[in-house]
């Protein structure tokens, strides 16, 4: 750092030069298949941190490097050598991380970093590739916007929470609490008018009234501390599990089965959470093949191309929408025989506290296959999640309920259970079962179908 605050120094960023009148679908397909331009840009750190912890709601991890001067010098003539060529973007490949770390490869001949890296390309791993080379001196963690405000609210009432909230708007009478109590709410009011601002770039004069209305009002109570420091988490998003992982199962579906498993990227629900999100899926490219002991032969029962799922808890400030997508092929239960396209998607109302998290979701789900009648299925109708997430182990529970809208009638219902346990940072144990109950056919009578499994992961 040239200055006592890092904030003032500069910062290098490699990213796609994205359309901003691009949709969310063409933003997708561009970045996977490198229809966009990679640009690096240099600015004020303090940019980056304003877009991450205001803009995008992101925690950063600082980590310091033990590269000497020599070392930083070549860096920086080398980034000013490409800062106006471009590279195309590849979201899984060629991405933001993995071309920070060519240029500390062209830093030094001691540098050979972005080699250990054959597939996709994901931010903690390359952390990972730094430390195991012993480039990792310390790490900093600076909390965003929402995570302050949540640890805030950690530590109030509900009433002063509401009361905060209120105060926004509106004066309020804040004799019912005392001195720190009411620090607290304005303090809350405070940061919460500042995400507003930043948010939706509110810079409106009555905005700018409350804001200072609130540091006025807190300037006549009490100076100290009324909240503690915000926590560092205790595990940083590099020290959690790896990005791939083998699985092996034994377990019955109507027969004994041998099932191995592969995923490519990243994390699920039940994977161990510390350094993850909880509530977040993203599984890219995780394919299934299972033995069938009865009839002694092999199939392939599944292969997900994306299975992404966000599980945003809602409260009294914020009001994300959850929502999951999941595309790829499968083995619906009323036709195991045939494993077809699909695509899974719907939106959804998430609500949780201390590891429980429940989401009321509405799934619509289409596939394709000529074995089938008319050709396809299209249905629709609620989905229940709950999940308890730990460090140490976790536990998810899911209901679908299903009406068919077109094609083949399926008259589909399914309940989903999991329990999984650490055994390590590289292994865990998990069970899971799973009972559906269908009708393939308005002319035939319902069926049950029972399966579970017991499987070992190692992540890698």
């Amino acid at each position: 750092s040239l200055h006592n605050n890092p904030l003032l120094d500069y910062s290098v960023n490699y990213a796609a030069d994205a359309d901003p009148s691009d949709n969310e679908l063409v933003f997708s397909f561009k970045g996977l298949t490198g229809g966009y331009p990679g640009v690096f840009s240099i600015l004020p750190y303090y940019e980056k941190v304003k877009e991450y912890s205001y803009l995008e709601s992101r925690d950063v991890w600082e980590y310091k490097l033990d590269i000497n001067k020599l070392e930083l010098e070549q860096f920086v003539r080398h980034t000013w050598e490409i800062k106006d060529t471009h590279f195309d973007y590849f979201f899984f490949t060629e991405n933001c991380s993995y071309h920070l770390l060519t240029l500390l490869d062209a830093a030094s001949e001691r540098f050979d970093l972005s080699d250990e890296f054959i597939s996709n390309v994901i931010p903690a791993d390359t952390v990972r590739v730094l430390n195991e080379a012993g480039l990792i001196e310390e790490a900093v963690f600076r909390p965003s916007s929402l995570s302050r405000m949540e640890a805030m609210q950690d530590e109030m009432s509900e009433s002063q929470i509401q009361a905060a909230k209120s105060r926004v708007s509106q004066p309020i009478d804040l004799d019912q609490f005392d001195d720190p109590e009411a620090a607290q709410v304005l303090e809350l009011a405070y940061r919460y008018t500042r995400y507003l601002a930043t948010k939706q770039k509110d810079q409106s004069n009555d905005l700018a009234k409350t804001t200072l209305g609130l540091l006025s009002e807190r300037s006549k109570l009490n100076s100290e501390a009324v909240f503690l420091p915000h926590p560092t988490p205790r595990t940083r998003d590099d020290q959690g599990h790896r990005s791939h992982r083998h699985q092996i199962s034994l377990g019955h579906d109507e027969e004994n089965f041998v099932e191995y498993g592969l995923r490519m990227s990243y994390h699920d629900w039940l994977d161990n959470l510390a350094g993850y999100i909880s509530g977040a899926r993203l599984e890219i490219i995780h394919g299934k093949l299972r033995y069938l002991t009865q009839q002694e032969r092999f199939q392939i029962q599944e292969f997900r191309a994306i299975d992404i799922a966000s599980l945003s808890p809602r409260n009294t400030f914020f009001k994300p929408l959850s929502w999951f997508v999941s595309t790829g092929l499968k083995r619906p239960a009323p036709i195991t025989d045939e494993l077809l396209p699909y695509l899974n998607a719907g939106p959804g109302l998430s609500y949780g506290e201390k590891g429980h998290l429940v989401s009321a979701l509405w799934s619509t789900e289409l596939g394709a296959d000529s074995d089938i009648e008319k050709g396809y299925f299209l249905n629709s109708g609620p989905r229940a999640v709950w999940l308890y997430q730990q460090d140490g182990w976790s536990m998810s529970i899911e209901h679908t309920h299903a009406f068919d809208i077109g094609g083949a009638e399926f008259k589909h219902r399914q309940t989903k259970f999991g329990v999984s346990a650490k055994l390590g940072r590289s292994w865990q144990i998990r069970a899971e079962g799973q009972y559906d109950v269908y009708r393939s056919g308005a002319s035939n009578p319902q069926e049950h179908r029972t399966s579970g499994q017991l499987s070992i992961m190692r992540y890698f």
